[in-house]
């Protein structure tokens, strides 16, 4: 089921297209994927958005364990691709738009749980988007994010400052019980350390 744009796809600048091959071979990652998905469970239900859905890999593993669930993708090339794989699923709509796209066009706390995987270190303004999300996350609700962290980037300010400060700036007045599985900030989060050169 495809749903009415919520915002032109143009990925985190004008006309970007991600091919996602890379996507493709992280379908195989039984294990990492089957990880991702029991982190996040016990905190899916509901009405659940994913953001940044690429092929449709999460997407298709967490959709069993929520009654609704949007699939977001900034990329229009990847538009069909999501389109093709939830076809047969009428709780499960694609839209091609851009997080923020999307996100600002939300009602306020509207979704049970909010998904990224592997997308926050993507997003040129992560605090703002971490705000915006956590404004569609219902009382009661989580956002959860799974992210790498790069160890010598500056490319936005999770990646130089780290998630936790990014969700308690945007979290400044928690409404839901959401925790860091490392720590007490009000998120679900899980990161991979990356470092330039495979070190």
């Amino acid at each position: 089921m495809s749903g009415t744009p919520a915002g032109a796809a143009t990925g985190n600048g004008p006309n970007v297209v991600y091919e996602g091959r890379d996507l493709e071979a992280t379908a195989g990652l039984d294990n990492y994927n089957a990880w991702i998905v029991e982190t996040f469970r016990p905190y899916l239900r509901g009405h659940a958005i994913e953001i940044g859905s690429g092929i449709g890999i999460f997407a298709g593993l967490l959709r069993p364990h929520v009654d609704r669930l949007d699939v977001v993708e900034p990329s229009p090339n990847l538009t069909p691709v999501l389109e093709a794989r939830f076809a047969d699923d009428a709780s499960a709509t694609v839209y091609s738009a851009t997080l923020e796209a999307h996100v600002a066009a939300m009602d306020d706390a509207c979704r049970d749980a909010v998904i990224l995987v592997n997308v926050l270190e993507h997003i040129e303004d992560d605090r703002a988007a971490l705000a915006e999300l956590f404004r569609i996350t219902r009382p009661g609700g989580t956002c959860c994010c799974s992210y790498r962290r790069f160890s010598s980037c500056s490319a936005n300010s999770t990646a130089s400052s780290g998630i936790s400060g990014a969700i308690a700036e945007a979290n400044s007045e928690p409404k839901s019980e959401m925790r860091d599985s490392r720590s007490d900030w009000p998120a679900i989060s899980t990161s991979l350390e990356w470092r330039p050169g495979g070190s």
